[in-house]
């Protein structure tokens, strides 16, 4: 049930399996606990929701519709009686470093950093690819 991508900038989605139809939910937390959003995806039929256009998908914007801060987040998949929670990541760039470039040698900095993750992440999925299997949820 991780997310993907994790980290992510601005989006991100979790897939899920069920196993009979169940009314199914999605909230994000904070690091300190706090409701940052809730999506209730309703009731969902039995079957796989993988893709990105099926699985639990946020766009990583609050409530009121403003965009995360980087740092770790935590969400809470339900579906009928199960729940599972998970931490994720969100690291953001400003768009107007990203369009300009112009960041005093802030961006400089983080891309060495963010291709270090890209790198551990490949070396991960490898890893896990072989093992690898869709969350199922029982309720």
């Amino acid at each position: 049930m991780a997310n993907y991508p994790n980290p992510f900038n601005p989006e991100t989605w979790i897939p899920y399996q069920l196993f009979k139809p169940a009314d199914v939910s999605l909230t994000i937390y904070d690091i300190q606990g706090r409701v940052v959003c809730a999506l209730d995806l309703g009731h969902q039929r039995a079957g796989t929701y993988q893709t990105r256009t099926r699985a639990a998908y946020w766009d990583g914007r609050n409530a009121q519709g403003e965009p995360g801060a980087s740092g770790v987040y935590f969400y809470t998949l339900t579906a009928g009686d199960f729940s599972a929670t998970r931490k994720m990541l969100i690291q953001t760039i400003s768009k107007a470093i990203r369009e300009t470039g112009k960041d005093g040698g802030l961006l400089s900095a983080i891309l060495p950093f963010n291709n270090l993750i890209a790198r551990c992440n490949r070396k991960l999925r490898k890893k896990t690819k072989k093992t690898a299997h869709t969350p199922t949820i029982a309720s």
